[in-house]
C-alpha cells in the first residue's frame, strides 16, 4: 500500500529559509505526522501545487543547495514508504511514535540506549555457547571481557 504524504514549510510566507516537514495522515491512528526534515529552502524555491521545491538549472551555488535538497527530501519519501511498508509487513499497524522514531533511527536523530552494547555482547555470548564451537578458556576470556567493559561503562 503506497501511504500518502506531502511535504510543508514550516513558514511559507517568509522571506528567508524556513524549515520543511513531512506530514502524513496516519489512518488507524487519526492523527497527522508532522515530521521535520532538518531541511530548510526559501519558499521562493518552493512550488506550492506540488509541495516539492523547483529544481534549478545551472551550476551556481543556491542551485547546488536546492537540489541538495531535493535529493534529500527523496530521501524522506522513500524511507516514509520502506518504513510504513515494514510495518504493515509485519501485520504492525503503522503508528505516529513508531514512524517517528524509525525515521529518527534511519537519519540518525536519535541515540541508541546506552546499553545497546551490552544486549549485543550478552546475544553474543549466548549464541557462542549453544553453538557450542567454542572452549571453556575462550569462553571464559569473552565473560571477562564483559565484566571489563560493563565495569568501564560504569
Amino acid at each position: 500500500m503506497n501511504y500518502s504524504y506531502t511535504f510543508n514549510l514550516k513558514e511559507p510566507n517568509s522571506k528567508q529559509e524556513t524549515l520543511i516537514y513531512l506530514r502524513a495522515r496516519i489512518k488507524n491512528e487519526n492523527k497527522y505526522l508532522k515530521y521535520s526534515t532538518g531541511e530548510k529552502i526559501n519558499p521562493k524555491h518552493w512550488d506550492f501545487e506540488s509541495q516539492f521545491p523547483r529544481k534549478l538549472p545551472g551550476r551556481s551555488s543556491k542551485a547546488i543547495q536546492v537540489n541538495a535538497v531535493i535529493r534529500q527530501l527523496s530521501r524522506y519519501e522513500e524511507a516514509f514508504q520502506l518504513i510504513c511498508a515494514k510495518l504493515e509487513a509485519d501485520d504492525t499497524d503503522p503508528t505516529v511514535s513508531l514512524i517517528k522514531s524509525e525515521l529518527d533511527y534511519k537519519f540518525k536523530k536519535s541515540s541508541s540506549s546506552p546499553n545497546a552494547f551490552m544486549g549485543v555482547y550478552d546475544a553474543f555470548l549466548n549464541e557462542k555457547k549453544e553453538l557450542g564451537k567454542i572452549t571453556e578458556g575462550t569462553l571464559r576470556r569473552y565473560i571477562n571481557m564483559q565484566a571489563v567493559l560493563n565495569e568501564f561503562s560504569n
